[in-house]
């Protein structure tokens, strides 16, 4: 879907002459790494299918600007966190984990000094 699917989003706002695209990819592009804060000078180091796929889609969107003129802009989301999100998601990211001990009147589960990333 990340590939294919926003490659078709691409060439439909082409079609309809819509002239800006926003792309929803993710700081998983930048893989694993201890340096913080996270900044977009930092290198490009997928290392999942997911990361990567994301990655190649922020590519498509560079391409449809420098050959069609189609003004992109690809925002890479760090733990998003939605009304709608399932709490109990084996998915769920952190902030929802840590709303949902808070709301239970118990203590967030922070693993090591706190320092660190997932």
């Amino acid at each position: 879907m990340n590939v294919d699917g926003t490659l078709n989003l691409l060439k439909a706002s082409l079609e309809n002459k819509i002239n800006r695209f926003i792309y929803a990819s993710s700081s998983s592009v930048y893989g694993d790494s201890d340096s913080l804060p996270k900044t977009e000078e930092m290198p490009l180091n997928p290392r999942s299918i997911y990361a990567l796929t994301k990655l190649t889609a922020e590519y498509y969107c560079r391409l449809f600007f420098k050959l069609y003129g189609l003004e992109t802009i690809s925002l890479r989301y760090f733990n998003v966190f939605g009304k709608r999100q399932n709490p109990n998601s084996i998915y769920s990211a952190v902030i929802p984990r840590f709303l949902k001990n808070i709301m239970q009147d118990k203590l967030p589960v922070i693993y090591g000094d706190g320092n660190q990333s997932r």
